[in-house]
């Protein structure tokens, strides 16, 4: 559909407007933790902590070693239930871990008892912030890569599902990324590992490394900068307001946007 000059004017104004609002936004949270620092506390973590974060780093980089370095191939139903299994086991292993160093998950990772309502609260602008600006890095990185671009593996496989009426994978895939990896990986990555390596190494250096082991884990060197992007705005979310529960919520609605959206547009997935 082509617009009316006005109307695309308009139009590229209102996303230029919003861009800056947000970068001006998280800007300003990003200043704020470089003079007064963040609510993350790492005060119960310790040596043992440090050891399980270097082996999964070190596993986790494995894994992203082989996966860009491997064959390439199709994702299937087994591929989002082994990867469900996974993630479930890792964060099963983290809090049994914790417990039995007698280290309050509920305290550590700031999970207060009206901490879903508040999340959810906080979560939808600090998205609606976020969302321009890893939307341009990423049309960004599309732009430069050009017939090199290409799609996540799990978004190819929820595509040619939903094209194809596949009801189950659609739905085995919208539970999984909407819900199940939303709240494991924000725990794994900004919970736990984020917060051990902020202890060792700094708040801004384990951001940095964290966020970037975060886009490299999901193997896709054209998404790879706006998953970087995406998870500095989780970290900064989880240092600005203390509690995991928004990253978490900030995820699961990203998620569901982009799930929503290929649904809605299934012509504009090629």
């Amino acid at each position: 559909m082509n617009y009316p000059p006005a109307i695309s004017a308009w139009f590229v104004a209102f996303i230029a407007a919003w861009v800056v609002i947000s970068l001006c936004l998280y800007g300003f949270l990003l200043l704020k933790l470089f003079i007064k620092g963040g609510k993350v506390g790492t005060e119960l973590l310790g040596p043992p902590d440090a050891g399980l974060t270097c082996f999964f780093a070190t596993w986790f980089c494995w894994l992203t070693y082989t996966g860009f370095t491997g064959k390439e191939r199709a994702v299937t139903d087994s591929d989002i239930i082994a990867g469900a299994i996974h993630v479930t086991l890792i964060v099963l292993l983290i809090i049994a871990f914790l417990k039995f160093r007698k280290i309050s998950v509920t305290t550590q990772f700031g999970l207060r008892p009206a901490g879903v309502v508040s999340a959810a609260f906080l979560a939808l602008p600090l998205m609606a912030a976020a969302f321009p600006i890893v939307s341009c890095v990423g049309a960004l990185m599309i732009k430069l890569m050009g017939e090199g671009a290409k799609q996540q593996e799990l978004v190819q496989f929820f595509t040619e599902a939903s094209k194809n009426g596949k009801v189950w994978p659609v739905i085995s895939t919208m539970t999984f990324g909407v819900f199940l990896a939303p709240a494991a990986e924000e725990f794994i990555f900004r919970g736990y590992l984020y917060s051990t390596a902020k202890k060792y190494i700094g708040l801004f250096p384990a951001m940095i490394l964290t966020s970037l082991l975060f886009a490299a884990i999901h193997l896709n060197v054209t998404s790879l900068p706006s998953l970087f992007v995406l998870a500095v705005c989780f970290t900064i979310a989880y240092e600005t307001t203390g509690s995991i529960l928004v990253p978490m919520a900030m995820h699961a609605i990203f998620n569901l946007g982009e799930f929503s959206l290929m649904l809605a547009f299934p012509h504009l997935q090629q």
